[in-house]
């Protein structure tokens, strides 16, 4: 709806969409509701009622999905991606363009700093491909107008032939236009400055969908490019704050997100662990996996085993079918390992000998040893 209305000229709510939905919309129920003010989403829920939240998340690494999780989720998503499997790091990054003013909705200067970084990283070896061997893709996203994506959008055609434009899927828009889509790499740009003083809160519901939408397109890495101090041009609670902050140290959230998971270690698992240390295999406990850990993962050749521990006081196998599935999620193929049910061990009793055998029942299909 904002592509369309924007050809036509009409802002939401205008008469130019007031007539639009009295000529095409006769007979739509609630179609007073389709004037571009409210979400596709809002729509539905007006329309049909409850919503089901889908709460497994595997586009983005779980740093970048962070800040979403917070302002429109209550935490409830769960990232489901594999950080380790993606080599650019930091997966967020706040940078301060310098020198900023607004003409209108155009920040040139951050518009400029922008387009150079962008730019230097499609030179930069680290961007020349994913996770999945294809070419890195780009996109930038204004959250103050068209005017500033169109603006950088120029700059970067006068930079980067129409090849090198394609190869790396590169986009420029509002939020919006970004609906339903996601690029590897996405430079986010506030526009916002305080060269008239400290700005005014901005923390309603509208601005919450727009920041949500831009701040959850990227998988691999997100910059966020701004002209503000932080600290002095915004207050506590304003969304660009509280955006430049999590760029700033994404820890903070993934630190919340740790408080709600159980990573105490059994002693089970520690003994496991200690026999496959001590028959030399190279052994990760607790390995993260979005929101998820996985007891034991071990490594080598390229390739990587979870190893679960039920049958304790902490993962009782009774409990261990609805807890994993066949093996470590019922999702899990999505993340990076495969399930292998055949390979589950029967439930015994630890003692020494019995240990030894679960372990060697495993490594016939663990890695190589390092």
């Amino acid at each position: 709806m904002t592509t369309s209305r924007s050809a036509i000229g009409g802002r939401p709510g205008s008469r130019i969409i007031q007539n639009l939905i009295f000529q095409y919309l006769p007979g739509i129920p609630n179609s007073d509701l389709y004037d571009g003010q409210i979400s596709i989403y809002d729509l539905a829920r007006q329309s049909f009622g409850g919503t089901t939240c889908l709460v497994e998340h595997f586009r983005c690494v779980p740093e970048i999905i962070q800040f979403s999780n917070m302002i429109s989720y209550d935490m409830r998503i769960k990232p489901l991606r594999d950080a380790s499997r993606v080599h650019l790091r930091p997966h967020t990054i706040a940078y301060r363009a310098h020198g900023s003013g607004r003409d209108g909705k155009i920040n040139r200067q951050e518009a400029l700093t922008v387009a150079s970084l962008l730019v230097a990283a499609t030179e930069q070896p680290e961007y020349k491909k994913n996770d999945v061997g294809q070419p890195t893709s780009f996109g930038v996203v204004s959250l103050v107008g068209d005017e500033q994506a169109l603006e950088i959008d120029s700059l970067l055609r006068s930079h980067l032939s129409p090849d090198r434009y394609e190869h790396h899927r590169l986009l420029c828009g509002n939020a919006a236009q970004f609906q339903g889509d996601e690029r590897d790499v996405i430079f986010v740009s506030l526009v916002d400055t305080a060269q008239r003083g400290p700005l005014s809160l901005r923390d309603q519901e509208l601005f919450k969908q727009r920041f949500n939408v831009a701040a959850s397109r990227a998988r691999d890495q997100m910059w966020i490019v701004h002209s503000l101090n932080p600290q002095n041009d915004l207050k506590a609670d304003d969304l660009r704050r509280q955006l430049i902050e999590h760029a700033e140290d994404p820890s903070r959230l993934m630190r919340a997100l740790e408080e709600k998971e159980n990573r105490t270690q059994s002693p089970f698992e520690r003994e496991v662990m200690k026999r496959l240390l001590a028959a030399g295999y190279r052994v990760a406990p607790q390995w993260r996996v979005g929101a998820f850990r996985i007891d034991l993962v071990v490594e080598g050749d390229g390739r990587r085993l979870a190893i679960e521990c039920d049958g304790d006081r902490y993962h009782p196998l009774e409990k261990a079918t609805g807890r994993h599935g066949s093996s470590v999620h019922p999702r899990k193929d999505g993340l990076g390992f495969h399930t292998h049910p055949r390979h589950g061990i029967p439930s015994q009793s630890r003692t020494g000998d019995e240990v030894r055998s679960r372990k060697t029942a495993v490594v016939g299909n663990l890695p190589r040893r390092h």
